[in-house]
């Protein structure tokens, strides 16, 4: 597992403490994270407490934590699982490699049992990105983790749950009248809503930003 600092967070006072001499440092939280944790993806280590406190994404401690500038944030990227830390720019993401067709929703299953989502694509710098690894694997079509399964029009991130906008959908996408097409891939600089049952190649993402 490779962690990455992602910002400092508001913490609230601490529940979790693994020592008396103070002597642990954020290094010795993301230790102690791997060792009593098995779903260890996520730590925050308070340093003017020096409690440290983990889960399986950074999402799930970012609304634990509150009114104070003294906890740092740590996400990470499982190597051990077929992850890797890309970059472009100022732009860091923990991709897996591109893996051959699969349904959406198989495809998803597969990146959900290696501790991810099928990918997420919020900025153009991401977009070129993912362009680079799938120019690399020969291929031009991924799955994206973004659907309207349970509403019709309502575009949803399985990373984290967040609305793409209307406006965004209908900037972005094409084929939106089709009502079984419930399910967005990325062909070139286009997304596309397609029916979930085509079998398409696609890329898992760990969580390492907010």
């Amino acid at each position: 597992m490779q962690f990455v600092k992602v910002r400092q967070l508001p913490a609230l006072p601490a529940t979790v403490s693994y020592t008396e001499e103070k002597l642990m440092d954020d290094l010795d939280c993301g230790y102690i994270c791997l060792e009593v944790y098995p779903e260890c993806a996520s730590y925050i280590y308070n340093v003017t407490d020096y409690a440290c406190h983990f889960a399986r994404s950074p999402l799930d401690l970012v609304d634990v934590y509150h009114a104070t500038n003294n906890a740092h944030l740590y996400a990470g990227c499982d190597l051990g699982r077929g992850f890797s830390i890309q970059t472009l720019n100022d732009t860091q993401a923990c991709l897996s490699k591109v893996f051959t067709e699969q349904t959406y929703d198989n495809a998803s299953n597969i990146c959900r049992d290696m501790g991810g989502y099928l990918v997420s694509m919020k900025t153009s710098v991401k977009q070129q990105l993912l362009r680079n690894l799938m120019t690399d694997a020969g291929t031009e079509i991924i799955w994206l983790g973004l659907n309207d399964k349970d509403v019709e029009g309502e575009y949803v991130w399985e990373e984290d749950g967040t609305v793409f906008g209307p406006e965004e959908v209908v900037a972005a996408l094409f084929d939106v009248e089709n009502i079984l097409a419930n399910c967005v891939l990325m062909k070139g600089p286009e997304l596309g809503d397609v029916e979930c049952e085509k079998e398409l190649n696609f890329i898992c993402e760990m969580m390492i930003n907010i």
